[in-house]
């Protein structure tokens, strides 16, 4: 159940590719936001997640323990909709992220709309379901953009720079 989960999403990300493409900015924002920033603020992400699952499912809930894939899909939809609020949200960014001044951006420097962070999400399960080879992608990226971030358009950057970097003005 939970491949067919992933093979549905993954045919949504690339027909939202396509429709993505068309917009407005191409533009690669340089960062220097570094792989172990990245997984320091996922690290607390996960954490937070992990509290908000445990709440809605109940600590020691009989019934996830006897369909567990109710309890992935249960821990799939809280974690999106964790990413997916705060990512499109005024924040621009999740709890994680907050801690480490780092945030979500279009690569037209816009915030993300919910659709665009939910796609960005879906992306990322795809990316580290190939062994983090997505994430990974990054060490060798100029831009250090990952798989999710090229497919959906965005760029993870530091809070106080990037409007910086798109001018061309202070580079951190």
């Amino acid at each position: 159940m939970t491949a067919i989960f992933i093979i549905i999403f993954s045919i949504i990300l690339v027909a939202a590719y396509y429709l993505l493409n068309h917009k407005n900015s191409n533009k690669v924002i340089s960062s220097n936001v570094t792989l172990a920033t990245r997984f320091y603020a996922s690290l607390v992400d996960t954490i937070v997640i992990f509290g908000l699952y445990f709440i809605v499912s109940g600590i020691d809930s009989y019934f996830f323990w006897l369909y567990p894939e109710l309890g992935i899909i249960l821990f799939i939809i809280i974690g999106w909709l964790y990413h997916a609020i705060f990512e499109s949200s005024k924040l621009q960014a999740t709890v994680g992220k907050r801690t480490m001044d780092i945030k979500t951006i279009h690569l037209s420097n816009q915030r993300l709309d919910f659709i665009r962070a939910t796609l960005r999400f879906f992306a990322k399960l795809i990316s580290f379901f190939s062994i983090g080879l997505g994430a990974f992608q990054m060490l060798i990226d100029p831009n250090k953009q990952t798989f999710h971030d090229k497919i959906i358009k965005t760029q993870v950057v530091h809070k106080k720079s990037n409007i910086d970097v798109l001018k061309g003005g202070a580079k951190t």
